[in-house]
């Protein structure tokens, strides 16, 4: 060592200003007898002001520290037994400051025995451990997206709520929310847009319900509310009243007025005795029940609602086999040519022969198919079905129409529908020109970019596309020009009023005359009195369908009354007898 170095002594004091913690030395009494500049700067004190106090006149309790233990100094320790004091372990309470109660962590030390026995105490500033703590409990229990409290958060409040009520006497309702096809809002104007749409409901749905009450969201687009301290049912049911004005008024986003509606399910406890996570369920049984009764309206929840869930699990089990045992059959509706009055298109429709239940109709099991997945596997069944009839048609010399099959949107959503709609034609050695589709204007609503390019893939194989159902509701006329297909089947519902006495109505000529100009052909549906014939027929559409003609009939019936070579309609009270006439005559008494 160099001999003009000096060695400073290495002393207690001299260590403890070197620290950055605080650190405060006590006596036997627990009374401070030095601290260092740290701990003056923590407690805002100076040093002579410092010593000679009781330590743990300096701590107190803060009840904004979210940590399982708060515990005060002279709680843990007993000054008169140092075998209860807890040395070397760190204990975290408030240190009282100038500046208010902050968080500390601080450990005990004993040095020394006897009368020479001192506790050296060493704090540490735990605010910004504190604070990030405290973040990571907010995002455990709130959404990222709109702020508010997530599902974790909604079940441990429902608990309490649900606990308070019954403490009270009082009704506990929940409320669950979910907004009517949002799906089509992400998939045309995308999830920026979606995005915004579900802030601005999530501050409408706050701003909607009491200060006692409690909003959530669940995910996507899933809400829910939870209304304590209530008499009666009528009080929930007048929040979700309320709810759904607040949703369903116009949302303005990146200058775009959206119009949204919501389904809600209800339930209450102790109504509806339960835990909160089977609450949640049975609120959510209830919304679906919503959602079925037309959307935009609210439904209680009902033990009765699981017998009908029950049946509905068996029938979506019996579903699967019944298309794999081949179950389901083809019933067929002919499409008449007016100015011919051959028939120029069948329309096949599903049907199951249901082992318990018997006979059922499409919309008894399609929306279940369509719900749980199975439309893909019920849709190949459809189309290799179809060709099976018709290779049969062919090989009987029978005149062949084209055959339209019903199609799901979902299955238009499907990349693989049309290479497998196609393979399966090819495979069969059917021609593609004598299929069709007919999908439902409600779907072309909705259709985004991707159908509309599967359907132009289809028809430029050969393949009829028709939109079925048209003008119910918003008609996608301003549509039609995008859409690759070939003809309109106008609603029956047009037709219903038209009769010999009464004047025709005009939208249905209307309608007739627009849909021809844009160079396509006109099906009328629903055409069941001679009347509606004639007045069609005078307006120029091309094609009627309905029970005039036949009502929906099995294979062998279609091919007695029309399929065989030179059947023609020759009246509408006979409309399966040859026409002796000719194509001229029938022309003519159509329009008669």
């Amino acid at each position: 060592m160099n001999a003009n170095t000096q060695q400073t002594p290495l002393t207690w004091p001299g260590v403890c200003a070197a620290l950055n913690d605080a650190v405060i030395t006590c006596d036997r009494e627990m009374r401070i007898v030095c601290a260092n500049a740290a701990a003056c700067a923590l407690f805002g004190l100076h040093r002579q002001m410092l010593i000679g106090r009781a330590f743990s006149s300096l701590l107190g309790r803060s009840e904004n520290i979210p940590l399982e233990s708060q515990t005060h100094l002279c709680q843990a320790c007993d000054p008169s037994a140092c075998g209860v004091w807890r040395f070397g372990r760190a204990v975290l309470c408030a240190a009282i400051t100038a500046a208010g109660p902050r968080p500390v962590e601080y450990t005990l030390s004993s040095v020394g025995e006897g009368d020479a026995r001192f506790i050296i105490v060493v704090l540490r500033d735990i605010s910004e451990r504190i604070d990030e703590l405290r973040n990571a409990h907010h995002e455990a229990l709130h959404d990222a997206l709109t702020g508010l409290p997530n599902r974790a958060y909604l079940k441990q409040r429902l608990a309490e709520a649900m606990g308070q009520g019954e403490t009270a006497e009082a009704l506990t309702a929940l409320l669950f929310i979910d907004l009517d096809d949002f799906k089509d809002v992400n998939d045309t104007l995308g999830h920026d847009v979606g995005d915004e749409l579900l802030c601005q409901i999530a501050d409408r749905l706050s701003l909607s319900i009491r200060s006692t009450d409690f909003v959530a969201r669940l995910g996507g687009d899933e809400f829910a509310v939870i209304v304590t301290d209530i008499l009666n049912i009528e009080e929930a049911e007048a929040t979700a009243r309320r709810l759904i004005s607040a949703i369903t008024a116009p949302v303005r986003v990146r200058g775009l007025d959206l119009y949204v509606s919501c389904s809600i399910g209800i339930a209450y406890h102790p109504f509806n005795d339960a835990s909160p996570e089977d609450l949640l369920r049975f609120t959510d049984i209830a919304m679906y029940r919503s959602k079925a009764a037309g959307k935009n309206t609210y439904t209680n929840f009902d033990t009765a609602f699981f017998e009908e869930i029950k049946v509905r699990k068996d029938l979506e089990h019996r579903l699967r086999q019944g298309v794999e045992n081949d179950e389901m059959f083809f019933r067929f509706q002919p499409q008449i040519d007016l100015a011919t009055g051959r028939v120029c298109g069948v329309e096949a429709l599903i049907r199951w022969n249901h082992p318990q239940a018997g006979i059922l109709a499409p919309d008894e099991f399609i929306p279940l198919a369509e719900e749980n997945g199975l439309i893909h596997l019920l849709g190949d069944w459809v189309i290799r079905a179809a060709c099976r009839h018709l290779k049969s048609w062919m090989a009987q010399g029978l005149e062949v129409p084209t055959l339209f099959l019903n199609v799901s949107p979902l299955q238009l959503r499907d990349p693989s529908f049309v290479e497998g709609f196609l393979q399966t034609a090819v495979d069969m050695d059917v021609p593609l020109s004598a299929l069709g589709i007919e999908i439902t204007e409600s779907s072309m609503l909705h259709a985004t970019p991707d159908m509309v390019v599967q359907l132009g893939r289809l028809r430029s194989r050969g393949v009829r596309v028709a939109i079925d159902d048209f003008g119910v509701g918003y008609s996608a006329i301003s549509h039609l020009r995008d859409y690759s297909i070939d003809k309109i089947k106008l609603d029956r519902s047009f037709l219903e009023g038209i009769d010999s006495e009464a004047p025709p109505p005009r939208m249905a000529r209307a309608l007739i005359c627009f849909v021809k100009n844009l160079g396509l052909r006109v099906t009328a549906e629903g055409v069941e009195r001679q009347s509606q014939y004639e007045l069609i027929s005078a307006w120029g559409c091309d094609e009627a369908q309905g029970h005039l003609f036949g009502k929906a009939m099995s294979e062998a019936k279609l091919i007695e009354r029309f399929l065989r070579p030179g059947c023609v309609r020759a009246s509408a009270s006979d409309p399966a007898l040859p026409c002796p006439s000719g194509k001229k005559a029938c022309a003519q008494a159509a329009l008669s």
